[in-house]
């Protein structure tokens, strides 16, 4: 699952637009198609974005090619792919050398495609989406709405990378546009298939070094971070959204496990827990599977007294060190949290199995690798 992008152009003179793009990057959004040039600068000074923009005057962070009404001669486009710039192009999509063109511009060094189809179906964008997660590119739809921004982003469960939204201000007030509807599509952009397993082993470890990570994200009912000894299989660990007699919550905080452990990051991609670091990207998923990414604010790594947890699910054992403590909490079936110190035999708690053999530098791969 790569971190999703909403791709934002505000229509209209500065008069108008000026209340959007304060509103979009006070929500967070700060991604923009401009092709007014004249309100760069402006837009800039209200916080840090990155613009799309075929002007090369201002200096955008994406050179932007529109070959919307068709491919430009060879010229235009040796010039827009010399940009030092990163490059993205606009492509409509009507048949299936168009779906070839945006492979050819990608393996030329195009970062980024926004696209948009005539006809509007899901099957050309399945066909885009299995060929571009081979790419090092960033591939993005324009959505008429959030409901079809939200079906593109979890088309073939993988998604678009991002979805490009026009707005014409001079037509809407912003006060009647919801960002937030936006920004929740935008947190909560994945999904995994999770299931339950049984405990059928809790041993004492003695002290080893645990992980604790602090998100910049408050964390919900039945939400956490992956954590497992293998590649193979994950539990979901809680966050510490829930006061106790002995602390108060830190609903920001995911209390992981020891610090050889596996996580599951952003883009399907596993770490060591001891490797994160404050500014990198993990998945936060809830029971159900939904997945959303934040961001790492800070790691702690303590000696504390570990338990070993182990369960069995489709014939398969999975496993992980956690640390023994009333605040560290496994999922139930039901979303609710299990306390390791209550933890026993026979108790079902939700777990993610990938099915993988082995991982090398946090990528899948294919060899026989024995870990136990």
């Amino acid at each position: 699952m790569k971190e999703k992008k909403i791709i934002l152009e505000i229509k209209g003179d500065w008069s108008t637009a000026k209340p959007y793009y304060v509103e979009a990057i006070t929500a967070g959004f700060t991604m923009f198609v401009l092709r007014d040039t004249a309100d760069a600068d402006k837009i800039r000074a209200l916080g840090k974005v990155e613009i799309i923009s075929p002007v090369a005057k201002i200096n955008p962070d994406f050179m932007l090619l529109d070959i919307t009404a068709g491919m430009p001669g060879k010229d235009i486009l040796d010039k827009f792919l010399g940009y030092s710039q990163k490059k993205c192009s606009f492509i409509r999509l009507g048949s299936k050398d168009d779906e070839n063109l945006v492979i050819e511009l990608v393996n030329k060094g195009v970062n980024m495609v926004l696209i948009e189809a005539k006809d509007w179906k899901v099957i050309p964008l399945e066909n885009l989406i299995a060929e571009m997660q081979k790419k090092n590119a960033t591939l993005a739809a324009k959505a008429k709405d959030v409901d079809e921004a939200r079906l593109f982003l979890e088309t073939l469960q993988v998604g678009v990378d991002g979805v490009f939204y026009a707005i014409d201000a001079a037509k809407k007030k912003v006060e009647a546009f919801d960002f937030g509807q936006w920004k929740r599509l935008m947190m909560a952009s994945g999904s995994l298939e999770l299931s339950s397993a049984e405990i059928v082993r809790i041993e004492d470890m003695g002290t080893g070094e645990r992980v604790c990570v602090d998100t910049i994200s408050m964390l919900g009912q039945g939400e956490g971070m992956l954590v497992g000894n293998h590649a193979r299989g994950f539990f979901l660990i809680h966050g510490e959204i829930a006061d106790t007699e002995f602390v108060n919550a830190r609903p920001f905080r995911v209390n992981a496990g020891a610090v050889h452990s596996y996580t599951l990051k952003a883009e399907n991609k596993t770490a060591y827990l001891s490797e994160l670091k404050a500014g990198e990207a993990v998945m936060i998923v809830d029971w159900q599977g939904h997945t959303r990414v934040s961001r790492v604010g800070r790691v702690k790594i303590e000696t504390r007294p570990m338990l070993l947890v182990e369960a069995k699910v489709g014939g398969e054992t999975i496993s992980a060190i956690i640390q023994n403590a009333e605040t560290i909490c496994l999922v139930d079936e039901a979303g609710k949290q299990i306390s390791v110190s209550k933890l026993k035999k026979g108790d079902k708690v939700r777990v993610y199995q990938t099915g993988e053999k082995g991982r090398h530098f946090g990528k899948s791969i294919e060899e026989k690798i024995i870990e136990k």
